[in-house]
């Protein structure tokens, strides 16, 4: 597979730097990352093509008949006057989650997202409250705490928002989860948009994901059947395994709302 491609009309810079990305509002999503740029006629006119290095060379270039391409939202870039990019696929190399993963991956549950792959969707909060995203700890009149880093502070509050209350509208929620998975992908609402990534179902189990309600489901089940987990351990199946198809489901007790539409 290869990654995503982004056009940049107007542009004429060969050498793509932090300024230029920034300028384009792809710092979020490229700042980084190893890329190369050409000129390129794309679906906005004359300007600059951006890939990565890696990308076999017959997978480079703008060819609309074999390519999806989306204009990126007027509110991504920093400054009106600036040139609104678009973001594309190659409709035989649709970009998975080994594509579009970032350097440091916060731990998570897998999820299967829309086009298939097994995404990692950081936990927010751990089955015991503790956070399950990056922490600095803290040492204070020999009591030690932890706060959650600053890079994920939104999102951590997007989490215990979601535990409170679990009733959002359906906007709230899709915001979250978009948050959620771009911590480990190199996604934005355009790429998401783009991919089709989320639809009314696997929106529910990124959101468990985050609320870590997998292990939550697990630990219930050993707690609530002793003996078939005992049975389950003599047969050499670890505590705790899903032996059914695909992950544990999401927690019964408190799921978060299924949204019923998107938009």
């Amino acid at each position: 597979m290869a990654g995503l491609l982004y056009h940049v009309p107007g542009a004429s810079w060969l050498v793509p730097e932090a300024a230029h990305l920034q300028a384009a509002g792809l710092a979020q999503v490229l700042g980084g990352v190893p890329l190369e740029a050409q000129p390129c006629t794309g679906p906005d006119g004359p300007g600059v093509l951006l890939y990565s290095p890696q990308d076999p060379l017959e997978l480079r270039g703008y060819h609309p008949d074999r390519q999806v391409w989306r204009r990126c939202s007027e509110g991504r870039r920093p400054k009106a006057d600036n040139p609104i990019p678009s973001v594309g696929y190659w409709r035989e190399a649709r970009p998975g989650p080994d594509d579009l993963v970032r350097p440091r991956i916060v731990p998570g549950h897998l999820v299967e997202l829309s086009g298939g792959g097994r995404w990692i969707c950081p936990i927010g909060r751990m089955f015991d409250g503790r956070p399950g995203l990056p922490c600095a700890y803290l040492l204070e009149a020999g009591r030690l705490t932890e706060e959650v880093s600053e890079e994920y502070a939104s999102l951590w509050a997007d989490t215990i928002k979601l535990h409170v209350h679990p009733q959002q509208p359906d906007i709230v929620l899709i915001e979250i989860a978009h948050r959620a998975l771009a911590v480990n992908y190199r996604l934005g609402t355009d790429e998401l948009n783009l991919l089709r990534l989320l639809d009314n179902r696997n929106t529910v189990e990124v959101l468990g994901a985050l609320l870590d309600h997998p292990t939550i489901q697990a630990v219930t089940q050993e707690v609530s059947n002793p003996k078939a987990k005992a049975a389950e351990a003599s047969r050499g199946i670890p505590a705790g395994s899903n032996t059914g198809c695909g992950e544990p489901a999401l927690c019964p007790d408190t799921p978060p709302a299924s949204p019923t539409s998107v938009g």
